[in-house]
């Protein structure tokens, strides 16, 4: 009798142990198979992803293309305002293409140029970025010291001597706005205040039109900058006879309202999950040259 108890029990014991190994292993397959289900997914996440960043790596290629086509075929005073398949293309403001691309061609002559601006409307941006009288004197004079061939130190300003370390001035054009950065005396509030102001390329003149409002403020004064701003948002369209009534007998140097032939093209698509942004730089050139437009930067 008690043979045949511990038999039994014996029994139960094997049972028991094959129970466990069977629940063990249900779960080691349950836990594979979630993995698997998680790698599956993550797989078709990827290769969704991966879609859709080459459908918009060929919207921004077909965006370029065709921005560049039309500063090809039309001066830029042209496109502004004019319908192209179906679209208002405005200079200064963003605007979308038919496949829902955004696109913001923004002329740079609504900027001030660091190589030909006059000094007076570059001191006055300095100062409005935080930088006292002689503080606007002293950088105006060092970033000309940086720019220029030479290595003669202007009256304040700053050559290789004035700096320590690596950074010396380039004595050429600047390569980026962001090279503002090391010039001697330039702070970061400045700088910001600066940077989104100015222009590294040379422009023939300076057109409000397409200035921020706060930078038609510094030059011109409120009422002459607020008067802008509004025809801007009215779509009026800004004209030489409208600057003339609202400056008066004030003489300003170097302003002209021709969009020009330097351009800022920003580019922006989103398609699912993905966004692409791209920026160019942009000189028009006269249709018949060799080539008819350059690309100055893109990045």
């Amino acid at each position: 009798m008690l043979g045949y108890w511990c038999n039994l029990v014996s029994l139960f014991k094997q049972q028991g142990l094959a129970l466990i190994q069977v629940l063990l292993l249900s779960a080691i397959i349950s836990v594979i198979a979630i993995q698997i289900t998680k790698t599956a997914r993550t797989n078709v996440s990827v290769a969704s992803d991966f879609k859709d960043r080459i459908k918009a790596e060929l919207l921004m290629t077909s965006a370029e293309n065709k921005i560049l086509a039309e500063l090809f075929r039309l001066d830029a005073h042209q496109i502004h305002g004019s319908e192209i398949n179906g679209v208002t293309w405005r200079l200064g403001k963003a605007f979308k293409l038919e496949n829902g691309t955004e696109v913001k061609i923004q002329p740079l002559s609504g900027r001030l140029s660091l190589l030909t601006s006059p000094q007076s409307y570059l001191k006055k941006l300095l100062v409005a970025s935080g930088a006292s009288q002689e503080e606007a004197a002293s950088l105006y004079s060092a970033i000309m010291d940086w720019i220029d061939a030479d290595s003669s130190v202007r009256q304040q300003g700053a050559e290789a001597n004035s700096y320590e370390g690596i950074i010396v001035p380039r004595n050429g054009p600047l390569q980026h706005i962001s090279e503002l950065r090391s010039i001697k005396g330039m702070t970061q509030d400045i700088y910001v205040g600066v940077s989104e102001n100015v222009t590294i390329y040379a422009t023939s003149f300076f057109n409000p039109v397409f200035a921020t409002l706060e930078l038609n403020q510094v030059l011109f004064g409120d009422d002459v900058a607020n008067a802008i701003e509004s025809d801007k948002l009215t779509g009026n369209g800004f004209t030489e006879s409208d600057w003339q009534l609202l400056v008066g007998g004030q003489n300003f140097n170097y302003i002209d309202f021709n969009p020009g032939t330097l351009h800022e093209v920003n580019v922006k698509v989103e398609v699912g999950d993905v966004t692409l942004s791209r920026t160019m730089k942009v000189k028009s050139q006269n249709q018949s040259s060799i080539t008819p437009f350059v690309v100055l930067s893109r990045q």
